[in-house]
């Protein structure tokens, strides 16, 4: 999906920089919205039927589009309908799946299960990448398609993991017990002195750096190499063939303590590497900066979702990750659209230095105002949320 509607809305439909910004956008817009009462989905009722139903339901939007692509009856709206549709289902699958981890894993192994469950995740998205790189040899509309089919395979996956994976056995109905779930889960998050930081760090990063991935990469490839779909494949492939390395070589290392100074260290990478996007540079330099940018991206996301899954107490636990991914999505359509307009008004090689300078104030906050590039971890370590923030009544 990721190659694939880039390359749809760049080469099939010829879209501008603003107009791929809305595209990219609609996938991400509806985690806004459904991502947190997702998360209190997620927490009181059995995950596995949630991933069932939603991955089934998947397979719908994907199939249309691929049929709309092959019939030559795509257009600008359509993709639009399909992000929405797909970005709503997204929505209730992470959440879901993040939380069924650690009912499976026990919290001494976390970082380990992280990395790998992550490892897997992007193969299986390099595989997707390798398949779309076949675009410029058959019709991309075939692409969706294959998505389709892949939906119904996990849905089939899913249904079965063991039943019955919900903290609780009560289902939540009543929107009047969601809505202080939800915001009793951003409280505890923000209140705490760990999780607090990596959430504006993944907010920052929705907002500076995926824009940059999703808009910038395939508007270069087109505007300024005059490349095809295979080019923006590969250099899909570069990015995550970087953080493969990086999770596989995580895990060969085993616990890495310092996990706050790990996550500073990949994002601050990472913004170097977008300010280096500025430049005007031959085509292998820039598939060279990809790889460099997965490996920074894969210790950042490594480390940061391992502090989350740590100090998130098992009570909360599906609720913060579902916090966690909004913020880690939160900002990301407003940065694709962002991304898109400042592309269109000064050229693709300037829409970087906007970026960098957004995540350099945000990075540089929160090293100097927070605590996080003094979290470390290790094997005895499992901290409580309730004893590092003051959310009892005596503290109020």
């Amino acid at each position: 999906q990721l190659v694939a509607i880039q390359a749809i809305g760049a080469l099939v439909l010829g879209l501008s920089a603003s107009q791929l910004g809305v595209v990219q956008a609609s996938i991400l817009l509806p985690a806004l919205f459904l991502m947190l009462p997702a998360g209190v989905t997620a927490e009181n009722n059995d995950g596995r039927k949630i991933l069932i139903w939603a991955q089934a339901l998947a397979f719908f939007p994907a199939l249309f589009l691929g049929i709309l692509t092959l019939t030559k009856w795509i257009t600008f709206p359509h993709l639009i309908m399909y992000g929405l549709l797909i970005g709503a289902l997204g929505s209730f699958v992470m959440p879901a799946r993040d939380a069924l981890l650690s009912h499976i894993v026990d919290n001494a192994k976390i970082q380990r299960a992280v990395n790998i469950a992550l490892s897997l995740q992007f193969t299986g998205m390099l595989c997707g990448m390798v398949v779309v790189s076949g675009a410029d040899f058959v019709d991309i509309g075939w692409m969706p398609i294959l998505q389709a089919v892949v939906y119904l395979i996990a849905a089939y996956v899913s249904a079965r993991l063991p039943k019955n994976l919900a903290n609780t056995p009560k289902k939540m109905t009543s929107l009047g017990k969601t809505i202080p779930e939800m915001i009793d889960g951003i409280r505890i998050s923000f209140a705490h002195k760990d999780i607090a930081p990596v959430l504006l760090i993944q907010f920052g990063i929705s907002i500076c750096f995926i824009g940059m991935f999703m808009v910038i990469l395939p508007l270069f490839v087109r505007d300024y190499y005059g490349g095809g779909a295979g080019d923006i494949a590969l250099l899909n492939m570069l990015f995550w063939v970087g953080t493969i390395v990086a999770m596989v070589t995580l895990i060969r290392l085993g616990l890495i303590p310092a996990v706050g100074k790990m996550l500073l260290g990949g994002v601050s990478t990472g913004l170097l590497i977008v300010g280096a996007l500025a430049v005007p540079k031959p085509f292998w330099a820039l598939a060279c900066l990809c790889v460099v940018w997965g490996i920074a991206a894969g210790c950042s996301m490594s480390s940061g979702r391992t502090i989350i899954q740590n100090r998130a107490p098992d009570s909360h636990r599906a609720r913060i990750l579902s916090v966690y991914q909004f913020s880690f999505m939160g900002g990301a359509p407003f940065g694709a659209l962002l991304t898109g307009l400042v592309a269109d008004r000064f050229g693709v090689h300037a829409a970087p230095l906007f970026s960098m300078a957004v995540m350099g104030v945000i990075l540089l906050s929160v090293g100097i105002f927070s605590q996080l590039r003094f979290v470390r971890l290790s094997e005895d370590e499992l901290e409580n949320v309730e004893a590092t923030t003051r959310l009892d009544s005596s503290a109020d």
